[in-house]
């Protein structure tokens, strides 16, 4: 969670939006104020936002160092599910306060949203995943060909509620291979290139209200 003190009333201010906009207006003295010290909170912790940004890159090594040790104990015979418990706690943790860090909000999706994606070379569809104002993350289906890195790529989907269709042009940014539970299949990471001004409106108006819901 992204939170603030108002300037004005000095109450704080909570919203996912915190990370997008410049200004907000202020829910208990509807005063419109700059956003700034924003603080990240996740699980009893707090970081002001910009020393996090800061310090990105060793967060993300630690996380994925103790995605390597959650993997070498869940593939132990002797380890202990307590342990494991602990480190699925800890590993929690980090990613949440990593996604406070995030210059865009991303809208995580736990019901299947299906997906079509094409490349020059290839046309396929999986799970969308997330979804930010610059990018997407997707979950391709089980034994199609994968996009190569870095090639362009087109998604298509519907937004939850509508009807009609979206179509995302981008670039494939990363591909990760699947792991044995956790994410059983490929995940491909796409970022958006200049979206069309109807497109951007839309993306954002379904990805504010999300936020403003949730």
């Amino acid at each position: 969670m992204l939170k603030m003190k108002c300037s004005s009333c000095e109450k704080e201010i909570r919203s996912p939006l915190l990370a997008e906009i410049g200004s907000i207006s202020c829910p208990h003295c509807q005063m419109d104020i700059p956003v700034n010290d924003v603080i990240v909170s996740a699980k009893g912790y707090s970081y002001h936002r910009d020393d996090l940004i800061k310090r990105q890159f060793r967060y993300k090594t630690l996380i994925a160092e103790v995605t390597k040790e959650r993997e070498l104990l869940e593939n132990g015979p002797a380890s202990s599910a307590v342990s494991i418990k602990s480190l699925d706690r800890f590993l929690a943790t980090l990613e949440e306060m990593m996604a406070g860090a995030r210059d865009h909000l991303r809208i995580e999706f736990d019901r299947h949203m299906p997906v079509a994606y094409k490349t020059k070379q290839l046309s396929s569809s999986g799970r969308l995943l997330n979804l930010s104002m610059q990018g997407a993350c997707l979950e391709a289906e089980g034994g199609n060909q994968l996009p190569k890195k870095k090639a362009a790529i087109a998604l298509r989907f519907s937004l939850p509620g509508e009807q009609n269709s979206v179509i995302l042009n981008g670039t494939v940014a990363w591909i990760k291979k699947p792991l044995k539970k956790k994410n059983p299949y490929p995940l491909i990471g796409v970022n958006f290139t200049p979206l069309d001004p109807d497109v951007h409106a839309a993306l954002w108006t379904f990805i504010s209200h999300s936020a403003t819901a949730s």
